[in-house]
């Protein structure tokens, strides 16, 4: 149960502006920020993937220009990037532990894959003008994840990169594709 002296408005101002801190110090210099992985508490942690989901997915929606766009990606993009944020995760950790046996931490990892979205996510805002804006978005977020992981994790840098080379490659593929099929539906109609 929650009691009422556990929220402390002073110490909660206090993280907030640790928060901030931290974010604007990594806005201005993510590689070197993410080298040092933060030790957040699962809800900071979520926090700020929904936060930045929130604000990029409704900016994202306005430059779509309709309505469905901004109520898309101001409700359900959020839940998207979570999930999204969860499956890479978890491939990252099991992937390591099976074929490395390497056990990673889950949060540090999850802290990882949040912060390293964060340019992705920024930089997703253009694509509804300016398509290939995701491909570039995913490949700062893919420097940033390849960064995290060596520097926090100690890992193999060769591995790393293969690895999320990989992903990239099939987050490649994946766009060719709906933009093959989003010009198809741009011909027909």
């Amino acid at each position: 149960m929650i009691k009422k002296e556990d929220f402390n408005a002073q110490e909660i101002k206090v993280r907030i502006l640790a928060l901030v801190g931290f974010i604007v110090q990594f806005l201005k210099n993510p590689i070197d920020t993410i080298k040092n992985c933060p030790q957040w508490d699962w809800p900071t942690i979520l926090g700020v993937q929904i936060l930045t989901s929130v604000v990029t997915g409704f900016l994202n929606g306005i430059l779509e220009g309709n309505f469905l766009s901004i109520l898309w990606g101001t409700f359900i993009f959020p839940l998207v990037a979570i999930v999204i944020t969860t499956v890479g995760t978890l491939c990252i950790y099991y992937l390591f532990l099976f074929f490395y046996s390497n056990q990673l931490d889950t949060k540090k990892l999850f802290t990882i894959f949040v912060l390293s979205s964060v340019p992705f996510l920024i930089i997703r805002i253009l694509s509804p003008l300016i398509p290939p804006m995701d491909l570039v978005g995913f490949l700062f977020m893919g420097l940033l994840l390849v960064v995290g992981l060596v520097e926090n994790f100690q890992l193999p840098r060769d591995r790393v990169i293969k690895i999320v080379g990989a992903i990239y490659l099939v987050f490649f593929l994946l766009w060719v594709v709906e933009m093959i099929d989003r010009s198809k539906k741009e011909i027909i109609y």
